[in-house]
């Protein structure tokens, strides 16, 4: 198990202000769950989030695969972060964001959907990699970094078309957002109003939530 991963659980909880109530490390599932719930012949991802709805009760399971974990372990982002581990930090981020997405929602009673985890995956992603690296380079924000994170992205082909269109819209709109997020708090505000408007945006329905960054940014 990679220590990170109770690290990432606690940086999101303490940005967005919110207590699922769990451990993550508690519900990681291992290879043989994964493969029950995906067609063998397809992709098979190193992270993924498995829910399991009987009645009023949700089970769920977050997989990493091995492989991540083990890369974790001999070179932790957290520690020293670089163009090597970025990927993997990255994937660690998304399974932790989605698992906690839909845990915060499942305790205020409200849907989400797909594209609104992987939205703010999209999000976590850059915010959590930005504070990281700023921390470890004493306060400097790395150039290109919202470059890499969705200029230079790239969506996995083996991808079913409708899984892979969302991934694109998310990426595009978290792009705006994350841009906006730059130019206007870590330019001329602070952190305090950076994680004032993230908490704000964590709580809007997918709906407003995209209709705030389309306002923001004239998205058509």
């Amino acid at each position: 198990m990679a220590p990170q991963i109770g690290t990432i659980q606690r940086h999101l909880e303490r940005i967005y202000a919110i207590e699922p109530g769990c451990q993550i490390e508690q519900h990681l599932v291992d290879a043989g769950q994964v493969e029950d719930a995906n067609d063998p012949a397809h992709w098979q991802p190193e992270e993924q989030l498995l829910v399991r709805e009987q009645g009023v009760e949700m089970q769920l399971g977050l997989y990493l695969a091995p492989g991540l974990l083990d890369r974790l372990r001999q070179d932790d982002p957290l520690r020293r972060l670089h163009d090597g581990n970025l990927a993997d930090l990255c994937l660690l981020i998304e399974g932790v964001s989605h698992f906690l997405g839909v845990a915060w929602h499942a305790t205020q009673e409200r849907p989400v959907t797909c594209l609104e985890l992987e939205l703010q995956a999209e999000i976590d992603k850059y915010v959590l990699a930005l504070l990281l690296a700023a921390r470890q380079r004493r306060g400097r924000v790395p150039r290109g970094l919202h470059r890499r994170l969705f200029r230079e992205a790239r969506i996995a082909p083996s991808l079913a078309h409708a899984q892979g269109r969302r991934y694109q819209q998310a990426n595009r709109f978290a792009a705006h957002y994350c841009a906006s997020l730059e130019r206007r708090h870590l330019r001329r505000g602070g952190p305090a109003d950076l994680v004032r408007e993230l908490r704000h945006f964590y709580r809007l329905h997918q709906r407003d939530k995209l209709g705030m960054i389309r306002d923001s940014h004239r998205i058509h």
